[in-house]
């Protein structure tokens, strides 16, 4: 399947979401902050990105903007969550940043991962000749405020 990074914050373990993502099929690996993630992509790239907003070093959002400044991850897929930020400007900051969606904490582990398959099959069709995809479609068509849930 794919190769998530999931970068997550200290307020609750990224347990319950990385167990249910291998148990999807995926191969996950943790960071801890905006920083080890940004400095492991120079060399590695994952299919999709998981991040939460609230990190030490770099939010979420400025991860995002990162990478959208560079060619090679201008259009990797990411996923923005949080359980603080949940104004609906901060689902546009994370429009405006090239976040594809944005979860609420808490949600259901469901809700996550059928975020993820809508998202890498997206990723899919664009590298496969997919025109008219743009980033953010999510937004409209599965990602957006959701959650309140249990993860």
């Amino acid at each position: 399947m794919a190769t998530i990074f999931f970068v997550h914050d200290t307020q609750e373990s990224p347990t319950p979401r990385q167990q249910y993502l291998e148990a999807a099929g995926h191969t996950v690996h943790l960071f801890k902050n905006g920083f080890e993630c940004l400095s492991v992509m120079r060399d590695a790239r994952p299919d999709l990105l998981l991040v939460d907003v609230l990190l030490e070093g770099p939010n979420g959002f400025d991860v995002v903007a990162e990478l959208r400044r560079n060619t090679d991850t201008k259009t990797l897929p990411v996923i923005l969550c949080s359980g603080l930020y949940t104004a609906r400007s901060f689902q546009d900051a994370a429009h405006q940043a090239g976040a594809q969606a944005y979860l609420l904490r808490p949600f259901e582990l469901s809700d996550l991962g059928d975020e993820v398959t809508l998202q890498l099959r997206l990723a899919q069709s664009q590298r496969a000749g997919g025109a008219g995809q743009k980033s953010g479609a999510s937004l409209e068509l599965g990602g957006g405020l959701r959650g309140q849930g249990a993860a």
